[in-house]
């Protein structure tokens, strides 16, 4: 379990533990953390120091030690938070990374108490429900049944990863879109990326190109796509150039080509009639076609200025209405049947009739 308010942050263990047996599930606050933890084993409880309010990150995990002694505590602070910490930190009540170059070992830590520990996971009480899945909170890493290989992420990969969700942040405040947007299209492609067996350089491909899909909409369109009203010719092509601007951009900031050409063609459709060059079927790049689907899902999913956000029911109705048309048929079937879309949604959400 993570304790986090920045999704970057979320993103960047995400990426660390991505082929490993670790998941990780997100909680926003204390509060939220602490109802998953009486509810479900933990292996891992990764506290933010900064991300909590009216709360230590020692007392919280201090409570985390009385409810599971066996799982392994880390708190994330920053480097001026040490000395009030040190002395919790030596009595072993936790381990302390400091900020900014936590991600290493923390991962090392992980590796360890892999290799000393394996901790059976899952619900503490026996209520059954199709939605319960198992983990809860911001930064929870909880170990799985099979133990698969670990991918290493070096410092500059970590550094690489933030100027990237902040040139996709920028994006988003600039056009007024919903926070976190990208972030969320990330983790929904990867998901279904991963689902249907994308090599590892493939989905670092479509990870980065889902942060910098929507990048492009600074441009000419950004104005555009700020009207609530019918578009006129004119300011429909401004909309449908902005997948190529995106595109430059990526190539500019050194995206590999397979990424590059999924931000240029994530709104080519199925049936021929998207843009920018009106591909239809195989002819659209699969990664492309992957993005398609997770943009989708978070488009109709998330609350937006003229709409509230749908409920997974009426968002699931709605990607198999554009199947066929807008959306791989295949991709759509694949995400809905594994329910792909909860890799965004905490557990505590998931878990709302048990809580």
């Amino acid at each position: 379990m993570l304790i986090a308010a920045r999704v970057d942050d979320i993103l960047v263990l995400r990426r660390l533990l991505r082929d490993s047996s670790y998941r990780v599930d997100p909680a926003t606050s204390a509060t939220q953390a602490l109802r998953a933890i009486s509810m479900h084993a933990y292996n891992v409880v990764i506290a933010d120091d900064d991300a909590l309010v009216g709360i230590s990150g020692a007392k919280l995990l201090s409570s985390v030690e009385e409810l599971q002694p066996s799982a392994l505590r880390i708190l994330i602070a920053r480097r001026e938070r040490r000395p009030q910490l040190a002395n919790a930190a030596l009595g072993k009540k936790f381990q302390m990374f400091v900020r900014p170059y936590f991600a290493a070992p923390v991962r090392d830590a992980l590796l360890a108490h892999e290799r000393s520990t394996r901790v059976a996971s899952g619900p503490r009480h026996e209520k059954k429900s199709a939605d319960v899945q198992g983990t809860v909170a911001i930064g929870a890493a909880m170990l799985e049944e099979d133990t698969k290989p670990y991918t290493l992420v070096s410092g500059g990969a970590v550094v690489r990863r933030r100027l990237l969700l902040t040139m996709a942040e920028v994006a988003e405040g600039g056009v007024g879109s919903v926070a976190g947007h990208a972030a969320r299209v990330s983790i929904l492609a990867t998901a279904l990326g991963r689902a249907i067996g994308l090599q590892p350089a493939d989905l670092d491909a479509l990870d980065e190109a889902a942060l910098l899909h929507d990048v492009g909409e600074l441009g000419p369109a950004s104005a555009v796509l700020k009207q609530r009203r019918r578009l006129t010719p004119t300011e429909l092509r401004a909309m449908h150039q902005h997948p190529a601007d995106g595109a430059n951009v990526a190539e500019r900031c050194g995206l590999p080509k397979p990424a590059v050409a999924a931000v240029r063609h994530h709104h080519e459709r199925w049936d021929g009639k998207g843009y920018p060059e009106g591909l239809a079927r195989s002819q659209i790049p699969v990664l492309a076609r992957i993005l398609a689907v997770a943009d989708t899902w978070d488009a109709v999913a998330t609350q937006r200025v003229y709409r509230e956000r749908l409920p997974p029911a009426q968002c699931a109705r709605a990607l198999r209405l554009a199947a066929g048309s807008q959306l791989d048929p295949a991709l759509v079937e694949l995400f809905l049947s594994r329910k792909l879309y909860e890799a965004v949604q905490p557990a505590t959400l998931r878990n709302a009739a048990m809580v």
